[in-house]
């Protein structure tokens, strides 16, 4: 799956649920939030000196025993000990538009998305600056970023092929990925997660456990998202990226997802992606709007790359 672009993905991870599904419109405000804990701050809770581990007949097992105590331990526990790191999203929906503000990144830029027009917006306010663009325009920059990044490896006597070729013989490529099938089941549970109540499942793999809280109905934001990302010609290569949450949860919305991974080159690893609120209310027009008095720049000045 190609690189895309990072102001991008809050939206449309929000609306990468695969299946038709009947019009409905939405107004309002969502906000999400993703925690991610460091490998330090998993040690005391995972491995103390008095810990018993019972013995275990497979690596399945493990994880689920692994998971069950760490899942359970409240959040705040790990952010008031500081080995946490929160961004959180803000996303309002008006119609056809949409505009992400993610908290650690939002001094930098926000994105506005038009359904209707197809268009995206990359704002900074800091410098005053906008970048309009649509996917055809990213599809044709990402290509261009690449063939440098092929270019320069070339230059510095790096085969590409011999590494991907590599990576899959370690396990760390989609043929790796297929030795190691996952297995889904009931949690046998139900939560009620931004006013939306929500079943949950487990999905395991090789080295990494998955539990997921999928809306039982699914709000109505999600058709208009799903419409808007049809628009804009999000196809099934990018609904890779939701992973384990989408074989938890199908047609249905994430509003949860718990993952803890052994991980390879940076060690354990867990984090979780969580709806806070979904709001219907108004919205105020100007949102969408760029500025008075910002300049337009293109993709190409900003990723610094040349045309297609």
């Amino acid at each position: 799956m190609q690189p895309r672009l990072r102001w991008l993905l809050p939206i449309v991870t929000l609306s990468l649920v695969p299946g038709s599904l009947a019009p409905q419109s939405f107004e309002g405000i969502i906000r999400q939030r993703t925690v991610a804990v460091e490998e330090e701050g998993l040690m005391d809770v995972l491995y103390p000196e008095d810990l018993e581990e019972p013995d275990f007949d497979s690596q399945e097992e493990w994880l689920r025993w692994t998971a069950s105590r760490l899942f359970a331990i409240p959040l705040d526990q790990f952010l008031s000990d500081g080995y946490a790191e929160v961004t959180e999203t803000t996303t309002w929906v008006k119609g056809s538009r949409f505009r992400a503000n993610e908290s650690g990144f939002s001094e930098q830029g926000y994105t506005i998305l038009d359904g209707e027009s197809g268009e995206m917006f990359m704002v900074n306010p800091e410098e005053r600056w906008y970048v309009r663009t649509s996917r055809e325009e990213i599809d044709a920059a990402t290509g261009a970023a690449l063939r440098q990044a092929e270019e320069m490896a070339a230059q510095m006597g790096v085969d590409l092929e011999e590494m991907q070729r590599m990576a899959e013989e370690m396990g760390l490529g989609e043929e790796g990925e297929e030795e190691f099938p996952s297995t889904v089941r009931d949690l046998g549970e139900s939560v009620t997660i931004a006013g939306i109540r929500a079943f949950g499942r487990e999905v395991v793999s090789e080295e990494e456990i998955t539990h997921a809280w999928c809306a039982e109905e699914n709000p109505a934001f999600v058709a208009t998202l799903m419409k808007m990302v049809e628009q804009l010609g999000f196809d099934e290569e990018d609904r890779e990226m939701v992973g384990g949450a989408e074989l938890a949860c199908g047609e249905q919305l994430p509003l949860r997802v718990q993952t803890y991974s052994l991980g390879s080159f940076m060690g354990e690893g867990y984090s979780v992606e969580e709806f806070l609120s979904v709001e219907q209310a108004p919205v105020d027009g100007d949102l969408f709007e760029i500025p008075e008095g910002y300049t337009e720049k293109s993709l190409q000045d900003l990723w610094g790359v040349g045309g297609a």
